[in-house]
């Protein structure tokens, strides 16, 4: 099983047609594409129809069974679609530019304070402090596979 979507030549020719060039060897590629499946699978797999094709001996959540796309169109159980391709180029882009950047750990700075007095009551507001990273290419590259209806009506008990 293959540890990753897509392959050093697709990336390359994904690169080509958007005019990025890079200086990396294809072990520094073929390791972003590893980091940016493991992310895609990661942040989407609960987004998407179906089950693993092979069961839970398949590294990869891709191929699938059962998934359609947005349009209601069946999927291959055989192949790893384009949109999953397209978007791990889009995340491996990133780690080669900056090594880590999909699993960027993220500490809340703290956030503002407000309290507001009238009065003896006094009432204290915290703003959000959670922070959110997103990638919108990668967001959009899914967007065809998120939210489709499964084919599958049988039992998903898998090996």
């Amino acid at each position: 099983m293959a540890d990753n979507y897509g392959t050093v030549a697709g990336f390359l020719a994904w690169a080509s047609v958007r005019a990025k060039t890079y200086a990396a060897d294809d072990a520094t590629i073929l390791a972003a594409l590893v980091r940016s499946s493991e992310y895609v699978d990661a942040a989407y797999m609960a987004q998407w129809q179906g089950f693993k094709t092979n069961g839970r001996s398949q590294v990869r959540q891709w191929p699938r069974a059962g998934a359609a796309d947005r349009e209601g169109l069946t999927l291959s159980s055989s192949a790893v679609p384009i949109e999953v391709e397209n978007a791990t180029y889009e995340g491996a882009d990133r780690e080669i530019v900056a090594p880590g950047s999909l699993a960027a750990d993220i500490k809340p700075g703290g956030g503002i304070i407000r309290r507001v007095k009238a009065g003896s009551t006094e009432v204290e507001y915290a703003a959000d402090t959670a922070n959110t990273t997103t990638f919108t290419r990668i967001d959009q590259a899914l967007s065809p596979l998120i939210g489709g209806t499964s084919t599958y009506s049988g039992n998903t008990a898998r090996a």
